[in-house]
């Protein structure tokens, strides 16, 4: 699987450092030759540091500013944490001091907000998050998505910005889908536009159900078949199209039935919007597949999948690595698949992939599924044989792991591999 969103470049690895760079970290230990363990968040990284006085403790906190990224990294201090400054004045302030920027509230909360995550900080990443920054009142909502974007090393664009946090705020994309199918319904819209939208939609419900009763021999990939026809590959598979030199072709792509709605003048401008808000949700979803780390692999997921007279979303995290080419590996991996079905109720699925082994877990609180599982598992084990993976187990547990669900869930996952930088 490579979907690569507007085919962006993923280059910078989670751990390194720009120079001129502030952060705060805590001294873990003081090393020869003027170095010190720093812990910056959950990344610890050694450093070497310009003489200060009076000498680093251990258990200290300080604000560093990276000289040099080089072997071992250079640093200064700006200021450590029990430093008088006068009644007031905080870290923020000093950084803001450093980069030479206004201190008003807005920016000092901003900058706080970094330092108390250990997201280091340059002076055009300041600059840039603050012209972003609305009210005093969206900050909590601003400062996640600037946060997150900084995270996947995404531009700090307006774009992007609105895209993220849209993506937040917005209701799932089944319930858009669903309230755009019955606006053209009510209004009884029968333009080419509606009609090729409504075929595709047509295809996303039937994809699913043909694979749950497929009795054919040719293992089929519901997942990665579902995010292509709802478009998550949509720039990209233009992209391909206008290198190789050929004429340009339909996608056949929800994504691409919901812009060729947009556009078109003769459909109110009520529908349009709802068209753009799903446009911009599968945008959003494009955008969480980006990734700071080119070899990792980390994000979450809301599928719109059909279940008996509705549509209703998985929740789905992926957590593992890619290849040099991009493509995500798939002996090593782990997925998270969260349901609130009818009957079922709260229902999280973690499926643990080590080396083509396989373990799943079953979650739920309500019902006992051992029984039904057991029956099922020979069938599962057959399908999963077929992709060479082996089934090691399945089990149900009574209880659901909050963290778990928070992870498959909640609308921006941030990429949180510790990764250790020992230079």
């Amino acid at each position: 699987m490579n979907f690569q969103p507007y085919a962006i470049s993923q280059s910078q690895v989670i751990g390194t450092f720009l120079p001129e760079q502030i952060l705060r970290g805590k001294v873990l230990d003081i090393l020869p030759n003027r170095s010190a363990l720093i812990q910056m968040g959950t990344k610890q990284f050694a450093a070497k540091i310009d003489k200060v006085e009076p000498p680093l403790k251990i258990g200290q906190e300080y604000l560093f500013q990276i000289r040099k990224n080089s072997d071992p990294v250079l640093a200064r201090v700006i200021r450590q944490d029990d430093e008088p400054h006068g009644t007031g004045r905080t870290m923020a302030d000093d950084v803001l001091d450093a980069f030479r920027m206004k201190k008003e509230p807005l920016a000092q909360q901003m900058i706080q907000a970094f330092l108390d995550h250990g997201d280091p900080i340059s002076r055009s990443t300041a600059v840039s998050a603050r012209s972003l920054l609305g009210t005093a009142a969206d900050f909590p909502k601003d400062i996640q998505a600037i946060r997150w974007l900084l995270n996947r090393s995404l531009p700090l664009t307006p774009v992007f910005f609105q895209i993220v946090k849209a993506s937040m705020g917005q209701e799932s994309l089944s319930a858009q889908l669903v309230h755009l199918r019955s606006g053209l319904a009510e209004a009884g819209i029968h333009s080419p536009a509606a009609e090729a939208l409504e075929r595709t939609l047509g295809k996303l419900s039937e994809s699913l159900k043909s694979v749950s009763h497929s009795s054919g021999t040719e293992p089929e990939n519901p997942f990665l078949n579902r995010l292509k026809l709802l478009g998550l590959g949509f720039e990209q598979n233009l992209r391909n199209q206008i290198e190789s030199g050929g004429s340009v072709k339909e996608t056949g792509t929800v994504k691409e039935k919901l812009l060729a709605l947009l556009h078109d003048s003769k459909i109110p401008h009520s529908i349009r919007r709802l068209a753009y808000e799903a446009v911009q949700k599968i945008t959003g979803e494009q955008i969480q597949m980006a990734s700071a780390d080119p070899l990792v692999a980390q994000f979450s997921l809301h599928i719109p999948v059909p279940m008996r007279e509705e549509i209703r979303d998985v929740s789905v995290y992926w957590e593992g690595k890619r290849d040099k080419k991009g493509m995500v590996d798939p002996d090593t991996c782990r997925i998270l698949l969260y349901l609130d079905l009818r009957q079922l109720k709260e229902t999280l699925i973690s499926i643990r992939v080590q080396h083509r082994d396989v373990t799943l877990t079953v979650q739920n609180g309500s019902h006992d599924l051992g029984g039904w599982l057991r029956a099922e598992e020979p069938k599962l084990r057959e399908r999963l044989s077929a992709l060479n993976y082996h089934l090691v187990s399945v089990t149900q547990t009574k209880r659901l792991n909050p963290h778990l669900v928070d992870k498959a869930t909640k609308a921006l996952s941030f990429s949180d591999y510790n990764l250790d930088v020992k230079v």
